[in-house]
């Protein structure tokens, strides 16, 4: 919480072009000081924006860190980069984080997600892990790779996975187009 001494960080928004072809928005916060040493990336979940990270934002800033938050490809203010699902796979989702740290000249960051942005990072520092100085992961527990199929398990506890599995047919695609902004209040509100 910024304080008398540690005055709240002023928000910035900014977009920037990345080479993976994703024109991605993003909020940037530094210490009103003006110096810092670490940047802290933080990766939203689903479905969420960098709003999702409102609260921590200018609070990490005021401790004295650089702090991004992006739009993941997609989402909020990023573009959307077609609508075939194999473009939204941690592969790309990753390099355009990597893309946003060397446009904006990062060698390394104190990455943290939430949710699925939590998988998101296990995966950027698995195969990224020369841009990490440190990870944080909030809700998402870090699985090892195996090489079995990890949709057959989720189908055989369909309680757990439930949502998931949904997403994955024709008649929730359908659902879900029929009245696109009652999709997204719900999904956003929760109701």
């Amino acid at each position: 919480m910024a304080t008398a001494a540690t005055p709240a960080a002023a928000v910035r928004h900014a977009r920037c072009e990345l080479r993976t072809g994703v024109s991605m928005h993003y909020v940037e916060a530094v210490p009103a000081s003006g110096g810092w040493s670490t940047t802290l990336l933080l990766v939203h979940g689903f479905p969420d924006t960098w709003y999702g990270w409102r609260h921590q934002i200018s609070a990490v800033a005021a401790a004295g860190y650089r702090v991004l938050a992006p739009d993941m490809r997609g989402y909020g203010e990023t573009t959307p980069i077609g609508k075939d699902p194999a473009w939204y796979c941690m592969e790309n989702t990753t390099a355009d984080l990597v893309a946003l740290l060397d446009a904006l000249l990062l060698d390394k960051v104190v990455i943290c997600g939430h949710d699925w942005g939590g998988t998101c990072v296990w995966n950027f520092c698995l195969h990224h892990r020369e841009r990490v100085s440190g990870v944080i992961a909030v809700c998402t527990p870090f699985f090892a790779w195996k090489n079995d199929n990890p949709w057959v398990k989720m189908q055989a506890n369909p309680g757990r996975f439930d949502y998931q599995l949904y997403f994955q047919t024709d008649e929730a695609q359908r659902e879900f187009e029929r009245d696109l902004p009652r999709t997204v209040r719900c999904m956003i509100r929760g109701a």
